[in-house]
């Protein structure tokens, strides 16, 4: 169980940030644990709050922010990732943690449309006909006014494709930004420097995906 809100009102250690701690420090072989975040990166940031040393052990792989790429730019929408807990963000982009930022204008090519999802998840087994049904009921759904009618962006799957294989993409290395309070980016020169992805081989994870599928549940 993770943090019950942001790090503004929720002040105790979850079993979830304190798990990433003793999975932090039970390793001395200097491998680093990687840590793949898919949302709000409150748990890492209390993590960190709690014992700073372990900034050393781990490679932070989060999905979120608008990155470097929208600086002095109005952000596209309100990010979700860090708009979720803009104080944890900025406390993990600031901690001088190795980090691999993956931002909004690189997850959301991770394209693919429905007839694609119909065909290559839905008919192997239990999971491919609930990870199937569950999308397109929510697709169809009043919640989903956002989405893209036949199309579906399947935007945390690159923190996967990266640790899977870190050169499944092209990164740059640079300061890490700061978030503002509406997740506009903004420049912070003297912050850590961060690896920051600018693309992801979006095929090369939804096909690892579509064969594992195949693999494992295919008749």
């Amino acid at each position: 169980m993770g943090q019950s809100g942001p790090l503004e009102t929720d002040s105790s250690v979850s079993p979830a940030a304190q798990f990433i701690i003793d999975e932090a420090n039970r390793f001395t072989d200097n491998k680093p644990v990687y840590i793949l975040c898919q949302g709000a990166i409150t748990n890492v940031a209390m993590a960190l709050r709690t014992c700073p040393q372990i900034k050393d052990k781990i490679i932070i792989v989060w999905i979120g922010t608008h990155g470097i790429q929208n600086i002095g730019r109005p952000v596209p929408f309100r990010e979700f990732n860090a708009g979720n807990d803009v104080t944890a963000a900025n406390e993990v982009l600031q901690s001088g943690a190795s980090i691999w930022l993956i931002p909004s204008d690189v997850y959301t090519t991770i394209n693919v449309t429905l007839a694609e999802l119909k065909v290559k998840v839905e008919p192997y087994g239990k999971i491919g006909h609930h990870l199937y049904h569950n999308m397109i009921d929510y697709n169809l759904s009043d919640r989903a006014g956002w989405t893209q009618g036949e199309s579906w962006s399947l935007g945390d799957s690159p923190a996967i494709a990266v640790a899977i294989n870190p050169g499944c993409g092209k990164f740059i290395t640079a300061p890490a930004p700061f978030v503002n309070e509406d997740t506009a980016s903004v420049e912070n020169p003297k912050a850590p420097e961060i690896r920051i992805y600018t693309s992801v081989d979006s095929r090369f994870i939804l096909e690892d995906f579509f064969a594992k599928l195949k693999l494992f549940f295919g008749n």
